[in-house]
């Protein structure tokens, strides 16, 4: 999941082209719910999906917070996941994160009869890898551990490259 994330990935939404043919069309970002009707997005709330906008460097607001729990919460409701991996430092966005954990946990030992929850997240002090596994991006840990850890990675960037799946071989790829 990398919805905590979006409160800062998102911001692109808000501005527009600097060049080009669609400099200063604005991206979705400005869009509301109202002028969603007769599209095919009629109902939905762009600023629910972008975050309003906000100072780069500002900490996500209650709403969003909310959202993110809300969202979250509905995800474990409606898919009973076995894993639950947050591409975040910790658990995300505080007091959402803390819970949502305590929620995953507790509805697997509900519906399950034993614990059957994974919880992943990155950066995990010493005092709590019983707690979560940790996930160590692209990398390695330098010693044996404990206890269990992952490590993921692709082939090539984290994205989709075009150019060099459409094309094979034209840039070496």
């Amino acid at each position: 999941m990398h919805q905590a994330r979006n409160w800062w990935w998102f911001q692109p939404s808000h501005g527009a082209d600097t060049s080009g043919p669609n400099a200063g069309v604005p991206y979705d970002g400005h869009l509301t719910q109202a002028e969603g009707k007769d599209q095919w997005w009629q109902g939905f709330d762009p600023q629910r999906l972008y975050g309003v906008k906000h100072p780069p460097a500002a900490l996500p607001d209650t709403s969003y917070v909310k959202n993110f729990y809300d969202r979250t919460r509905d995800l474990i409701d409606q898919h009973d996941p076995d894993l639950l991996y947050f591409d975040d430092s910790l658990l995300p966005l505080g007091w959402a994160g803390m819970n949502i954990g305590a929620y995953f946990y507790n509805k697997s030992l509900k519906t399950k009869g034993k614990m059957e929850a994974v919880l992943n997240v990155k950066d995990v002090p010493e005092r709590s890898p019983k707690a979560v596994v940790a996930d160590y991006e692209r990398g390695l840990t330098a010693e044996i551990m404990k206890y269990p850890w992952q490590s993921e990675t692709c082939i090539g960037a984290w994205h989709y490259l075009r150019f060099l799946y459409e094309k094979p071989g034209e840039y070496g790829g």
